[in-house]
């Protein structure tokens, strides 16, 4: 699915102000008040949603691949991703770990360009899948993108009241967005 940007620029030009306080956007169309809240991304993407727990400090998927290098982009994990396929020498472990990185960072926290630095918090949590399985990236995914709306949409409305062509750019899980947006 390809970013629909006309799209996205007219629900953000419908968007309410007020954000509540659990996140949840609301938008007036045609007379109605429709919710894009936590409930409609779970229904949409099936990821779990809960309290986060604290995460590890310690990674060997960070020391040993990433050498600790302090500013990660997604472009080092896909270059980690294509050097551990032609290994392949533990069973195919490290590929599927890469693999849930590449997922996370270049689908629900997505930024557009591989310029944008990542948060390496979550490098820890891939060294036990089981418990990145488990963790509630519903709830990480949704504050990211929903932060993300709330920026264009200010960003947006500056732009316009300046009469300045508009602009803005969404990070996150966008397509969730879109099909919400489809749906209503």
């Amino acid at each position: 699915m390809k970013f629909q940007g006309q799209l996205v620029y007219h629900l953000l030009l419908h968007m309410e102000d007020r954000v509540n306080s659990n996140g949840v956007l609301r938008f007036k169309i045609n007379d109605r008040v429709f919710v894009f809240g936590p409930k409609e991304y779970f229904l949409i993407t099936g990821l779990k949603f809960g309290a986060t727990e604290a995460l590890l400090t310690e990674s060997g998927i960070y020391k040993n691949i990433f050498e600790s290098k302090v500013l990660m982009k997604l472009q080092d994990i896909e270059k980690a991703f294509e050097i551990a396929c032609f290994a392949c020498n533990d069973g195919g472990q490290l590929v599927l770990k890469l693999a849930h990185l590449l997922v996370l960072y270049g689908l629900l926290l997505c930024y557009e360009t591989h310029c944008k630095t990542i948060d390496i918090q979550y490098l820890h949590v891939v060294d036990d899948l089981l418990n990145f399985e488990k963790y509630s990236w519903g709830s990480i995914s949704y504050k990211f993108l929903v932060d993300n709306i709330v920026v264009a949409r200010a960003r947006l409305k500056s732009m316009l009241k300046k009469k300045m062509k508009p602009k803005f750019d969404i990070y996150g899980f966008t397509f969730v967005l879109q099909l919400w947006d489809f749906e209503i």
